[in-house]
């Protein structure tokens, strides 16, 4: 995913990153990177101010920080606004997302299915697709299983998207080696906050809005049955 994730901001996305990324290591990367800085920054905040930008590296301002909040900009589409009035519209759609789950789950070819650039997803709407999808053979080698084969997965879940948002966010980090916290950001606590977001829900609104959401991920994304 290190590599994958360096190669899809390098060269499928404009501006192109400066510096670029180096797919060999995460040196560059974390929120001290403009790019991927902004990709991680929660979307209640505003990274285009200057004066938000520079306390949220310092890492001394507990309001202006990466743990601030879980509703996190690479989890919406590229050309989404989330609107701060209600941060579900549009949340866990981006095509970074999408793109990694099918490079994790279906193959690494099948990711390139998914454009970034084009990325316009819509989670208010289960008959929209998340991404324009580029024009690929989608063959695999004869006999080569995908992981989610392996697993027997029949549909995408709150715990296999929670699983993609981890390896994604870790991946645009700086760390050189796994930990439950990276630049007081705690992946446990991101993780359990996805399967949260659609397991814990209250009230029939809330329940519809989570049910739709993993209807459109596995009508668009793994061609999964609707989860239930």
């Amino acid at each position: 995913m290190k590599t994958a994730i360096a190669n899809w901001l390098n060269y499928t996305v404009t501006p192109i990153p400066n510096p670029l990324l180096d797919p060999s290591n995460r040196n560059n990367r974390g929120i001290q990177h403009d790019l991927v800085g902004y990709l991680l920054c929660p979307v209640e905040l505003d990274w285009e101010n200057l004066d938000v930008h520079a306390k949220i590296r310092t890492g001394q301002h507990p309001d202006c920080s990466i743990s601030t909040s879980f509703f996190i900009r690479f989890l919406y589409p590229k050309s989404f606004e989330p609107d701060l009035e209600d941060l579900e519209a549009g949340f866990l759609t981006g095509g970074l997302l999408v793109k990694a789950f099918k490079h994790i789950f279906t193959s690494p070819n099948s990711a390139n299915e998914i454009s970034l650039e084009d990325d316009d997803g819509n989670s208010e709407d289960e008959n929209s697709k998340p991404t324009k999808r580029c024009k690929t053979s989608g063959k695999r080698r004869r006999g080569r299983r995908t992981v989610a084969e392996r697993l027997n997965m029949t549909t995408v879940t709150p715990r296999t998207i929670a699983y993609v948002c981890i390896h994604v966010h870790f991946a645009m980090s700086c760390a050189e080696e796994w930990s439950n916290e990276s630049e007081g950001f705690s992946y446990p606590d991101f993780y359990y906050f996805i399967v949260d977001f659609f397991e814990d829900t209250t009230g029939p609104e809330a329940r519809k809005r989570t049910k739709k959401l993993l209807a459109w991920w596995n009508k668009y994304v793994h061609s999964y049955r609707e989860y239930s």
